[in-house]
C-alpha cells in the first residue's frame, strides 16, 4: 500500500501502482528501449537498480557500468550551488531567459528528468564538457 507521504512527495496513485508492471518486466523494457546507449540518473539510481536486478534474480550486467552514468559527477563541474539540491531542482540555477519550463515539480520523474535536462542543456551552452558530447 501506498503511503500518503509517498503520494505526496510524488502526486502517484494507489491506482498507478496497481496498474504498473512489475520491476524485472520495467527494467527489461528500460534496457530494451535504451538499445545500449547511455541512460544517464541523478545520484546513484544505476546501483539501485542493479541491488534491484540481483533481488529479483536478473542479470545486473547491462544495468550498472555497462549503460547508467552518474550525471552528478557531470552537474557538479557547475560549483558549489549544486550541493545539496535533488534532480528535481536543477533548472532552478538556470536563469530564467535560458529557461525552456517556467516551473518543473520535484519528485516526479518525468519532470525531475525535464530538470536535469534543462541544467545540462544550460551547461552545454556554457562550454561545460559533457559525457553526451562527441
Amino acid at each position: 500500500m501506498l503511503s500518503d507521504y509517498c503520494k505526496k512527495l510524488t502526486g502517484i496513485s494507489q491506482a498507478e501502482i496497481d496498474s504498473g508492471v512489475m520491476f524485472t518486466q520495467g527494467l527489461s523494457e528500460f534496457l530494451r528501449f535504451c538499445d545500449g546507449c547511455l541512460a544517464g540518473s541523478y545520484g546513484n539510481d544505476g546501483c539501485v537498480l542493479s541491488e534491484n536486478a540481483l533481488i529479483n534474480r536478473e542479470d545486473p550486467q547491462g544495468v550498472y557500468g555497462a549503460y547508467f552514468i552518474n550525471l552528478a559527477y557531470w552537474v557538479k563541474q557547475f560549483g558549489k550551488q549544486t550541493e545539496g539540491l535533488n534532480s528535481g531542482k536543477l533548472w532552478t540555477l538556470v536563469p530564467e531567459n535560458e529557461r525552456k519550463f517556467d516551473k518543473i515539480r520535484e519528485h516526479d520523474a518525468l519532470n525531475d528528468c525535464y530538470s536535469i535536462l534543462e541544467m545540462l542543456r544550460y551547461m552545454h551552452k556554457l562550454g561545460y564538457n559533457l559525457p553526451f558530447q562527441k
